[in-house]
């Protein structure tokens, strides 16, 4: 068997699109290694360091622009960025009732204004 034969298509919107071949991940080191000390008693401190988590990105293409795409499982909503929309005059439109956004940060709050339909 081949890479090739090994490959399964994606689908977007019912569509199968091919993958591209895969990069090397690129291996970096937690920050949390140079953190300073808590004060206290340092014996009382965890020496294990959490775990690096690699986001899985890609470029895109919407509405035939270049784009970077994070790809979130636990997101309830496709997002784009209303500074993308703005640079790249894509037609929006506003919303009759802001939808309200929870971000899995404590305290992140916000409402979504605009909408709109793009090709992915």
């Amino acid at each position: 068997m081949t890479d090739e034969d090994d490959e399964t298509p994606l689908m977007c919107n019912g569509v199968a699109h091919k993958a591209p071949a895969a990069k090397p991940i690129v291996t970096r080191e937690s920050n949390v290694s140079n953190a300073k000390a808590p004060f206290g008693d340092a014996s009382k401190v965890s020496k294990h360091r959490p775990p690096l988590v690699h986001p899985i990105v890609a470029k895109i293409k919407i509405n035939g622009y270049e784009a970077k795409a994070l790809f979130d499982s636990g997101s309830t909503a496709d997002l784009i960025s209303a500074s993308f929309v703005d640079t790249h005059k894509l037609p929006s439109f506003k919303l009759d009732e802001p939808s309200p956004l929870q971000l899995a940060i404590t305290g992140s709050r916000g409402k979504i204004n605009r909408a709109c339909f793009v090709k992915v």
